[in-house]
């Protein structure tokens, strides 16, 4: 297996971009390979048994690693149609993933707007208000103001709100502008 883990690592640091890491930093250590998950653990390619403490706010795995329920119910879905364009069109199982959540928000909160993540959501909700803003004739409202110290998002717009804290900002300048921070 060592072999194996060798080889991978070498291979990765040939063939993978790992965003936020220096190359140098993966070119002396080389990445850690994970090759499955069960709950909050993952295992590396040599057995080792890691808790995974990204999953519980960044990434999209919230629900823990293996879920044999979840992984059935999206084979079947893909099996079917694992997408379509959401201008203009749906797909039954979006609605229905609509209304559920329709039933579960408070208030009179009832419409979905569905992203893949995080940062995609961030970049969204920026979209919406921008529309938003225009379409009722605020055409000089573009001004984001985010904590200064939150994660918001990888995409540009989402690091231009992070605001200080990810060491992505200095290398993706010049970003957006527009965006101001509340301590």
């Amino acid at each position: 297996m060592a072999k194996k883990g060798t080889e991978l690592r070498e291979s990765a640091k040939d063939h993978v971009v790992f965003p936020v890491v220096s190359p140098q930093e993966v070119s002396k250590l080389g990445p850690l390979v994970f090759t499955r998950g069960e709950g909050i653990y993952v295992w590396d390619v040599d057995g080792k048994r890691y808790m995974d403490s990204m999953a519980s706010g960044v990434y999209a795995v919230h629900v823990g690693y293996g879920r044999k329920r979840i992984a059935e119910a999206m084979a079947e879905q893909a099996s079917q149609l694992h997408y379509f364009c959401p201008y203009g069109y749906v797909s039954e199982p979006v609605i229905r993933l609509g209304e559920k959540l329709a039933e579960l928000a408070p208030g009179d909160l009832s419409i979905t707007f569905f992203t893949c993540d995080g940062s995609e959501a961030v970049e969204s909700a920026f979209k919406i208000a921008k529309q938003w803003a225009y379409h009722k004739g605020y055409r000089r409202r573009y001004k984001i103001i985010s904590r200064r110290r939150a994660y918001h998002g990888a995409t540009m717009g989402a690091l231009a709100a992070t605001g200080t804290m990810s060491p992505l900002r200095e290398i993706m300048e010049p970003l957006p502008p527009g965006y101001r921070f509340a301590s």
